[in-house]
C-alpha cells in the first residue's frame, strides 16, 4: 500500500481513538514504523497526539492531545456568523435549495463568517444503513455533488464529522484536504474539532461524533478535555442534528440543526458583540418546516470574558 494511503488510515485510527496495538494489529506494521508514521501525521496535522512509553511499550496519550488555534480577523463590532451542519450531501434527500435559503439568509444579513460542523457528505455506500437513500456512495460523486451544490459565495470554515471520515477509510484519503482543494471559498480547519480565535473571542467547534452523547450531559473527563482547549466563550456542536442552549464548562454550548433532517432542520445566526468586560450573544435559528422559512427564537445571553 502506497505510504499516503497508509498515513490517511491511520490518522482515521487516531481519530477514531485506536490503541497503539490496535493500530498495529489492523495494519500488521511494526512499532517503529507506526512511530514514524505518527510523527509524519503530528507534523503534518492540526492535531498533535503524544506518544509517551509506559514500561517499554508505546501508548497514544488522546488526553493530552493538543490543537491547532485558528486566528481570525474580528472585523466588525458586531460579528456576524452563520452555523450550519451536517447536509449529508449524496443522500437523496438532501436539502441543496435549504442549503442555498441559508447562504442567501447570510448575504443579507452580512454575515463576517460560515462555520460548518461537519458531516457534509454522506459517506461511502457501504457504510449507510438504507442504500437506496444514496445517490452515488462514491467519493467521487460526492465531491462531484458539493462543487455542483456548495454555494462559494462566503467563504465556510469547516471542520469534517464521522460520515466524512469515513471516506478516510474507505478510500484511505484526507478527505478534509481533499474537499478544501475541490470545492471553491471553502477552508479546512481541522477533523471532528478545532478552536478559532476572532479577535478576543474563543469558540470552539466539534461535531460531538467522537463522544457519542450530547455535550449537555457528558462528563468532563481526560477524554473530553478539549471540550475546554483554549478557554472557549462558546462550544458549538452539530451531529445530533438538534438545536439548543445551555451553559456548561463555564462557555455557552450552542447544538446546530441539521441542514438534512426533518426533526431539527435550520441554520443558526449569531451576533456577537463585544462589550467592556463580557460579550452579548444573540442566538438566532432560521427554521425550516411545513415549506416555510422563519426565525424561530432569539435569546441574547452573555458570557464573561476569560482572561
Amino acid at each position: 500500500m502506497e505510504k499516503e494511503k497508509i498515513i490517511n488510515i491511520i490518522h482515521y485510527f487516531i481519530l477514531k481513538h485506536y490503541s497503539f496495538e490496535m493500530i498495529l494489529n489492523k495494519l500488521y506494521l511494526n512499532e517503529q514504523e507506526l512511530l514514524d508514521y505518527l510523527n509524519i501525521i503530528n507534523l503534518n496535522s492540526n492535531q498533535k497526539t503524544p506518544v509517551i512509553n509506559i514500561n517499554g511499550k508505546p501508548k497514544i496519550v488522546y488526553s493530552k492531545r493538543e490543537f491547532t488555534i485558528h486566528n481570525l480577523e474580528n472585523v466588525k463590532s458586531k460579528l456576524k456568523l452563520m452555523l450550519i451542519s451536517d447536509k449529508h450531501i449524496d443522500h437523496t434527500d438532501d436539502r441543496i435549495s435549504l442549503i442555498n435559503n441559508a447562504y442567501n439568509e447570510a448575504i443579507k444579513r452580512g454575515v463576517d463568517y460560515v462555520f460548518d460542523l461537519g458531516d457534509i457528505l454522506n459517506g461511502p455506500l457501504s457504510e449507510v444503513h438504507n442504500q437506496s437513500k444514496v445517490r452515488t456512495g462514491t467519493l467521487e460523486g460526492s465531491i462531484e455533488q458539493l462543487k455542483k451544490y456548495h454555494p462559494d459565495v462566503i467563504p465556510t470554515y469547516f471542520i469534517t464529522g464521522n460520515h466524512d471520515l469515513k471516506f478516510m477509510l474507505h478510500d484511505s484519503c484526507n478527505i478534509g484536504k481533499l474537499i478544501e482543494s475541490e470545492c471553491k471559498n471553502m477552508i479546512f480547519l481541522n477533523n471532528l474539532f478545532t478552536c478559532i480565535n476572532i479577535g478576543d473571542l474563543h469558540i470552539n467547534l466539534s461535531h460531538g461524533s467522537i463522544e457519542n452523547k450530547q455535550l449537555t450531559t457528558i462528563k468532563l473527563n481526560k477524554e473530553f478535555r478539549f471540550l475546554t482547549y483554549n478557554d472557549p466563550h462558546i462550544i458549538c456542536q452539530g451531529h445530533f442534528h438538534i438545536s439548543g442552549i445551555s451553559n456548561n464548562y463555564g462557555a455557552l454550548l450552542y447544538q446546530i440543526p441539521s441542514l438534512k433532517y426533518d426533526k431539527d432542520l435550520g441554520a443558526v445566526f449569531l451576533t456577537i458583540k463585544e462589550l467592556t468586560d463580557e460579550f452579548e450573544v444573540l442566538y438566532e435559528k432560521l427554521e425550516f418546516k411545513d415549506n416555510k422559512q422563519q426565525v424561530k427564537s432569539e435569546l441574547r445571553l452573555k458570557k464573561t470574558i476569560n482572561y
